[in-house]
């Protein structure tokens, strides 16, 4: 029977539903993120769904409370989304008694009483103060996240501590933090050793690669595979700032939509000063140049791109990749007719599937990957 582009045809998956549970929805708070994006969140009398106790859940946007009719004070159904999300599904109208209150959309930024704008095509609602608090807070708890440029010690709390004391203003201001060094030491519960670790850690950040570090500056739609992808195709900081719109969509794995925010984020002024501020702070801008490695080896990798699938078991997935990139191949998201290998480790699922019905990729094991890397 074969396969469509996304599933066997001879095979029916079936999803066991959720389990659904009622409570109170007893006011609605609302948060700002990273990008200055306004969500409401659920405040719930507590009840336990799916083996944890719940309190709070997702509303999503202010379109989804109006689409659903949800009022404060109404009993709702909540459920997990994927067994982890708790979310607010509908509202049971039918035991309403005339004291809910109707929903309404806030107006100014919670955070910094800036008024909000809505996206013309989209349907949130942002704070445009580019010196919100919650932006800012948000930014750089993105920004030395172990996904990031991965600086232990740099917790949530650390975070806020150092914004209320006006010592980071933006993340630039990270790696100034140790010309502050006798504030940081005296600050409540922050001991010499403690800070001098955390300093340490700063520093070592700035070994992070370009990938990494184009990452951890929060570019709108950019991922850590996308951010791999345009490190690889700029190659660096100067050749990706002038990247034009028609460029951006031209590289593989970069729709149009997600090319207009990229190129909204390099043409910010501000985008492109804390940029220039980073890169003189000694920061990774562009690729380094590989190491010679094996002819035969790099060969056979050179220009290739792979693709990892399962559990494996001799390697962690971002050392496959970089042993990939290291000889001179690429990394696939996807499994699609430009792939020359799909590298399968235990319990490969769907993705192996689809590689065998294209015919055109060459499927190996996780061992025969490593002969392939070890072969002299």
């Amino acid at each position: 029977m074969g396969y469509t582009a996304k599933s066997p045809r001879w095979a029916v998956a079936y999803k066991f539903p959720a389990q659904q549970v009622t409570t109170k929805l007893r006011g609605i708070t609302w948060q700002v993120g990273r990008t200055g994006k306004v969500t409401p969140v659920a405040e719930l009398e507590e009840v336990e769904v799916s083996g944890s106790k719940v309190k709070r859940a997702s509303l999503h946007n202010y379109e989804e409370i109006k689409r659903k009719e949800i009022m404060v004070g109404d009993t709702v159904f909540i459920q997990k989304a994927a067994e982890i999300i708790p979310q607010v599904v509908m509202p049971l109208k039918e035991l309403r008694d005339g004291s809910e209150e109707e929903i309404h959309m806030i107006e100014e930024c919670p955070e910094c009483r800036t008024a909000l704008v809505k996206d013309e095509e989209l349907v949130d609602y942002r704070c445009p103060n580019e010196i919100c608090p919650a932006k800012i807070r948000g930014a750089i708890e993105y920004f030395v996240s172990r996904d990031g440029m991965n600086i232990s010690g740099f917790g949530i709390r650390i975070v806020e501590k150092f914004i209320e004391a006006g010592l980071i203003r933006d993340i630039r201001d990270i790696y100034l933090l140790k010309n502050h060094r006798d504030i940081l030491v005296n600050m409540d519960k922050m001991g010499e050793r403690s800070i001098d670790k955390l300093l340490d850690n700063i520093e070592k950040s700035k070994n992070q690669d370009y990938s990494r570090v184009l990452y951890s500056l929060g570019i709108p739609s950019v991922g850590k595979t996308t951010a791999k992808i345009l490190a690889h195709a700029s190659g660096n900081i100067e050749r990706f700032s002038r990247m034009s719109l028609e460029e951006l969509c031209q590289i593989e794995g970069i729709g149009e939509k997600s090319a207009l925010e990229i190129r909204n984020f390099l043409q910010n002024d501000k985008s492109r000063e804390i940029m220039g501020k980073l890169r003189e702070m000694g920061l990774k801008f562009q690729n380094e140049e590989k190491k010679p490695v094996d002819s035969d080896v790099s060969g056979e990798f050179h220009g290739k791109s792979f693709l990892f699938t399962g559990k494996l078991s001799h390697l962690k997935r971002d050392e496959a990749q970089r042993m990939v990139e290291a000889l001179g191949g690429s990394n696939s998201g996807s499994v699609n007719k430009k792939l020359d290998y799909l590298v399968v480790g235990e319990d490969a699922g769907s993705k192996l599937e689809k590689a065998k019905s294209l015919g055109t990729v060459t499927i190996l094991t996780e061992e025969e990957f490593l002969q392939k890397i070890n072969k002299k």
